[in-house]
């Protein structure tokens, strides 16, 4: 095996034990000791791919990012008519917020966030990748008919209304969806499916 694959290989083992290990305990409850043991690392090694546990979960972040707007993609080209596709997309963001929660909120932290010719690079390309997410977001409005929002917005704005949308329908299923079961019998499910439909009636075409 050459030096470059083996770097390779010992950088993703990082990676992914550092995915489990957010997920299993949070972003703060998850030392660098307990990132390199579990990737079977010393920590010195640890610290010769990435130099904190923030670039870490930014470089989590980076390739979350990516693969969020290859499924918006693969979900626009599915065909699977306007309405059934807005749905499919808002749950797929739903889908993440429970299965990678500590990058999920880092990624809110970033949306729409300018940079600059001193921002460090990592930075840059998370920034550059939300502004893709941004445009891939606009161009499934569009794909899916929900121009009634351009009537009186500019896509910026229309797409920025979209994301607080989805992500605040998300905030409160988080924070309040055991609340919504016990006074309502409502479980997560059906208030998604039930605010995901109101949400795509409010934007979509007459």
């Amino acid at each position: 095996m050459n030096r470059e694959k083996k770097s390779e290989i010992i950088r993703q083992s990082i990676l992914t034990a550092a995915a489990d290990l957010f997920e299993q305990n949070g972003f703060e409850n998850t030392k660098v000791n307990d990132i390199a043991a579990k990737a079977d690392l010393s920590k010195a090694t640890f610290y010769a791919y990435f130099k904190s546990k923030e670039v870490l979960l930014d470089t989590l972040l980076l390739n979350l990012l990516r693969n969020i707007i290859r499924r918006i993609k693969e979900l626009i080209d599915r065909k699977m008519g306007k309405e059934n596709c807005f749905i499919a997309v808002c749950n797929m963001f739903f889908e993440v917020s429970k299965k990678n929660p500590v990058c999920y909120n880092r990624m809110l932290q970033y949306f729409g966030v300018p940079y600059n010719d001193k921002t460090p690079q990592l930075y840059k390309d998370i920034l550059k990748e939300a502004q893709n997410l941004s445009d891939t977001l606009y161009h499934a409005m569009k794909e899916n008919g929900l121009t009634k929002l351009f009537t009186t917005n500019t896509p910026q704005q229309a797409v920025f209304y979209l994301w607080i949308s989805v992500t605040g329908i998300i905030s409160i299923i988080q924070k309040k969806g055991a609340l919504l079961n016990a006074l309502y019998g409502v479980n997560e499910e059906e208030f998604l499916s039930f605010a995901f439909k109101q949400l795509y009636l409010s934007s979509a075409d007459d």
